[in-house]
């Protein structure tokens, strides 16, 4: 089982194919930035729905992500890729009330959440898994398959849990703006 670690794509160096790519998609964004910094003055009319489209994109990707890293985690049994992937999930799954209840699909909005608190959760949440992972990269590997299923039952009730919460107590939840 130690030795399954040294298997994963997770502990090999980049080639210098690889490395090429990666520079040249940096060059291609960093020009694709300069040559639109001239417009950064010119003002459009908002696009209606941008915000929920983003959300979106956000809760797919995430979600994506989250599951391959579930994947990667039941090959290498790391705990370290466990709490990553439980902070992709987490992340993915807290778009659902930063829609739905902060009234974008809502027709029944509770106005004293506001999108600033929700924000602060979601990346809360996130960054304490990617300090986890870090914390955890070189750990024992997990024993079992079991964590994987526990960790999805634990993100999934502490999103519901917050939304509850949310809800229930929006009377104290601090005025931002």
């Amino acid at each position: 089982m130690a030795g399954s670690t040294s298997v994963s794509l997770l502990n090999l160096p980049p080639t210098r194919e690889q490395t090429r790519v990666a520079f040249a998609l940096t060059v291609i964004l960093l020009l694709t930035f300069g040559a639109a910094a001239p417009f950064a003055n010119v003002h459009l009319p908002p696009p209606k729905g941008l915000r929920e489209i983003l959300l979106t994109l956000i809760f797919a990707t995430n979600l994506v992500t989250a599951i391959l890293i579930f994947s990667q985690c039941s090959i290498t049994r790391s705990r370290a890729l466990l709490l990553l992937a439980s902070g992709y999930l987490f992340s993915s799954l807290i778009m659902i009330p930063n829609v739905t209840i902060s009234g974008d699909f809502s027709w029944t909005a509770i106005s004293g959440i506001h999108r600033p608190f929700i924000y602060a959760i979601w990346h809360f949440g996130f960054i304490t898994a990617v300090i986890c992972y870090a914390l955890l990269k070189d750990s024992t590997p997990i024993p079992t398959q079991h964590p994987i299923g526990w960790s999805i039952l634990i993100v999934v009730g502490s999103v519901c849990a917050i939304t509850w919460a949310m809800v229930i107590f929006h009377n104290f939840i601090p005025q931002f703006f």
